[in-house]
């Protein structure tokens, strides 16, 4: 399972973002370097719920931390185990989670069926943050953009009426 995980964290480029700022202005940059995950020997659900706690109190200091992520295997003494995995919402929201979790057990079930990695037909890796930033950069860029642009300026060139719902309740005695 580590090297399942490690092998998922590699091949994803948004677990490799790391925000800098230099003279008050904020990058973003890769910097791609190798993690392994600890396990840690658990010895009960109640040991677990407070290792779970105690990584969701830590919290990510944008400009300094090694990475925005944290992920760590757990191991029961009946031999079960898990994940615990806390991701800065800048790098991940709900949906890289439950991706990030598929792409793992479908890693370990190659390495389990001893398949070439490299030729695994998961998602791991497809869906690449620097090839979004390079389509929505062209997007910017592009006739589409332009036409896009103009339709939505037209659209709203009147403001919307605001769409409220009524505030008083009435009070039955």
């Amino acid at each position: 399972m580590q090297k399942a995980v490690a092998n998922v964290l590699r091949k994803n480029d948004n677990f490799h973002i790391h925000i800098t700022k230099e003279n008050n202005v904020v990058k973003q940059y890769f910097a791609f370097e190798e993690y392994v995950p600890a396990i840690v020997e658990i010895k009960n659900l109640q040991e677990l719920h407070k290792v779970e706690s105690e990584l969701c109190q830590e919290s990510f200091d944008l400009l300094s931390s090694k990475q925005l992520f944290e992920t760590k295997l757990f191991k029961l003494p009946n031999n079960h185990g898990g994940v615990i995995v806390v991701m800065h919402h800048i790098i991940s929201d709900s949906w890289t989670l439950g991706s990030y979790c598929n792409e793992i057990v479908n890693e370990y079930q190659s390495l389990l069926d001893a398949e070439n990695i490299e030729s695994d037909s998961s998602l791991c890796g497809q869906f690449s943050y620097k090839s979004f930033i390079k389509e929505d950069i062209d997007y910017l860029n592009s006739d589409s953009f332009e036409k896009d642009k103009k339709y939505w300026n037209d659209v709203f060139e009147t403001v919307p009426e605001v769409a409220t719902v009524p505030s008083t309740v009435k009070k039955t005695n």
